[in-house]
């Protein structure tokens, strides 16, 4: 279902190579020591986690149990909140959720996040390791470097999550999942740009929503 988004996602984890590289050399640079001891501990601490959160998301990878999944609930929670119940019935039926959900606003809303949060797990799921495996088919020595680099980016996304969305980010955290927002980061950056805008634009947040339902909904 997904070979077109895969191969793209292969094509992609290829022509990255170099920039993870050049994150990569600048982690392993602070590795040792040579941003200062803060910097040094504060790597270490991460690279135990994203190591986890990488061994997680595979062994997990359509699992309520992985990141993935407890990711993409938290956000589409978040997406989904305190918007017009219409909007929410109307969303359940074009992902043909049964009626008996729709008597409640609260089981509406849980079905229809969890529908769409294991449907999106299978697509993130299967492009991050598809390009992660492209990455890590390179020899041992740059693989290192790779693997610095993936870390180096996860920091980053992190950071960006925490100055641009600080309410998801610390729902993340608080189940240290802050660390494996990079796996979710491109594929969620429409929903998340919606998100920002709900409150400030609602009209526009309301087209987007419809965008966002029918690109996940259509098959």
């Amino acid at each position: 279902m997904y070979l077109k988004e895969i191969a793209l996602a292969v094509f992609d984890g290829i022509v990255s190579i170099p920039v993870d590289l050049a994150y990569g050399v600048r982690r392993t640079y602070e590795d040792f020591g040579g941003s200062g001891n803060a910097a040094r501990h504060n790597n270490a601490a991460e690279n135990k986690r994203v190591a986890t959160i990488i061994e997680n998301a595979i062994k997990f990878a359509n699992s309520d149990t992985g990141p993935v999944t407890k990711i993409l609930k938290i956000i589409l929670k978040e997406f989904y909140q305190d918007i017009p119940d219409e909007l929410i019935e109307k969303a359940a039926k074009k992902a043909g959720i049964g009626a008996t959900y729709m008597g409640s606003r609260v089981a509406t809303q849980a079905a229809l996040v969890n529908l769409i949060a294991k449907k999106l797990t299978a697509q993130i799921t299967a492009k991050v390791i598809a390009k992660r495996l492209a990455k890590l088919s390179v020899g041992f020595a740059l693989g290192a470097l790779i693997i610095q680099g993936l870390i180096e980016k996860a920091s980053e996304s992190a950071n960006r999550l925490r100055l641009t969305h600080p309410k998801i980010y610390q729902k993340l955290k608080n189940q240290n999942l802050d660390m494996a927002y990079f796996l979710v980061e491109d594929s969620m950056s429409k929903t998340m740009a919606a998100i920002k805008m709900k409150s400030g634009n609602p009209d526009k947040f309301n087209k987007m929503l419809q965008e966002i339902e029918n690109e996940i909904l259509a098959d």
